[in-house]
């Protein structure tokens, strides 16, 4: 039959299959798909040398529906089947998705997957199978056009990655139930794929049907394109790799199909696994091309894309608890970010540093900087902390973690900043040395 031509050129092309003896873990919903891919890989798994096992996930979203799914596929392996081991699990999507504030095709694709690859790990390892189809592809790469996407939307399904392979990927759903007439085999139909509601079964059921009047190869067409653009997008994706910088003037250099790639890759390095929007690596670009040296944006996961004057940073950026102000002991003192260490010393005109003050003796609290805070360095005008702190480049979410040296009410030092002039002892004064 031409499905098996097309699996068969598909896996050889990908080398989809794992060597000899290796394990494939088949996903098994019970629908015409994975019942047809199960079915041929039991078939040829002889033939290619691999050992197959079978796993099925309840959802728990369609009440008597989810149970006869779970019964038909353990019934299915039991009477066609009784060699290959089936390991079934469940889990409250609807709950989960709830708690989550996420949506229920997302959390179900999520914890379905999670399932698979704990089962797997749990064999030992090898790739799970799933029955993605070639008119799978074609819904995919409509939904990404008319949603707005890149070239990596427009890539449709891959036939292979991060573990997972699709044999049927290149096979129509037409040509997946005629198998399954030939062969007599059983499937249960998922009553939530006639529901219009779901943009995918609207293009499914009312525009697909008039792309195929169109061209009656439009599977077949989708698929090549897509074929093509992801060799594109991987050849793309290297060059964005070995064009990785925080370097705002060599981010602004790089061509305009390379930067989004290059943001979302320093995303990555940041926070594994989090995906930007368009919207998102245009606001990211916005960062490297605006004239604000401390513009920040929030990105998903807490993740932060700002400036640092010449470097665009992301960083996982968790709220740092607020500081009290913390009255000055001899010893350590812990403030904000900084330990300061005062000792006693007698004055010998030393001059004072960024991190390091001679202090008359008293009583001096450090504290978070207060807006109109000011500071008079020696032989240099006063000026507000918050500019000096600009001036000297001090990352935004750093300066409220800086402590400020105030005594009566007058700010007498501020780290990484200096200390106000006003406030150097006299040679051979009995003086506090504070050391940050």
């Amino acid at each position: 039959m031409r499905l098996m031509e097309r699996a068969n050129r598909l896996i050889d092309e990908y080398d989809l299959l794992p060597g000899p003896g290796g394990l494939v873990l088949a996903a098994v919903s019970g629908g015409a798909d994975s019942v047809c891919l199960l079915d041929w890989l039991y078939h040829v798994r002889d033939m290619r040398g691999f050992r197959l096992a079978a796993a099925h996930y309840n959802h728990n979203l369609r009440g008597d529906e989810s149970r006869r799914d779970q019964a038909f596929v353990q019934t299915l392996l039991a009477d066609q089947y009784p060699e290959i081991a089936l390991f079934v699990g469940a889990g409250d999507v609807a709950a989960q998705a709830k708690r989550a504030g996420r949506g229920l095709e997302d959390m179900g694709r999520e914890l379905r997957y999670a399932f698979l690859q704990k089962t797997l790990r749990d064999l030992g390892g090898g790739v799970i199978a799933t029955a993605h189809n070639a008119d799978d592809n074609v819904e995919t790469v409509l939904l990404h056009l008319l949603r707005g996407s890149g070239l990596r939307g427009l890539t449709g399904i891959p036939p292979k990655r991060e573990g997972i392979i699709r044999p049927l990927l290149t096979t129509t759903r037409a040509e997946i139930l005629e198998y399954l007439r030939v062969y007599g085999l059983p499937h249960v139909e998922d009553s939530s794929n006639g529901d219009d509601a779901f943009s995918r079964n609207h293009l499914r059921k009312n525009v697909i049907p008039l792309l195929r009047e169109i061209d009656p190869w439009l599977e077949e067409r989708v698929g090549e394109t897509a074929a093509v653009l992801r060799r594109e997008d991987a050849y793309l994706e290297e060059l964005a790799r070995q064009s990785m910088t925080h370097s705002v003037a060599e981010l602004r250099a790089l061509p305009e199909a390379l930067l989004p790639r290059v943001l979302q890759l320093l995303a990555q390095r940041a926070s594994p696994g989090v995906v930007l929007t368009l919207k998102q690596r245009r606001a990211a670009a916005a960062l490297v091309f605006g004239e604000n040296p401390s513009a920040q944006i929030s990105l998903p996961g807490h993740l932060t894309a700002r400036r640092e004057y010449d470097s665009l940073l992301f960083e996982i950026q968790m709220e740092a608890p607020p500081w009290s102000p913390v009255p000055l002991i001899l010893g350590k003192n812990q403030a904000g970010d900084c330990t300061l260490l005062v000792s006693v010393q007698t004055y010998q005109g030393e001059k004072p540093g960024k991190d390091c003050f001679y202090l008359p003796v008293g009583d001096y609290a450090a504290r978070p900087r207060k807006t109109g805070d000011v500071l008079k360095r020696p032989g240099r005008p006063a000026r507000t902390v918050k500019k000096l702190m600009i001036d000297e480049k001090i990352p935004r979410p750093r300066r409220d973690r800086l402590p400020v040296l105030e005594t009566e009410g007058r700010l007498a030092a501020a780290a990484e900043l200096g200390q106000d002039e006003h406030f150097l002892p006299q040679t051979g004064e009995i003086c506090w040395k504070i050391e940050i």
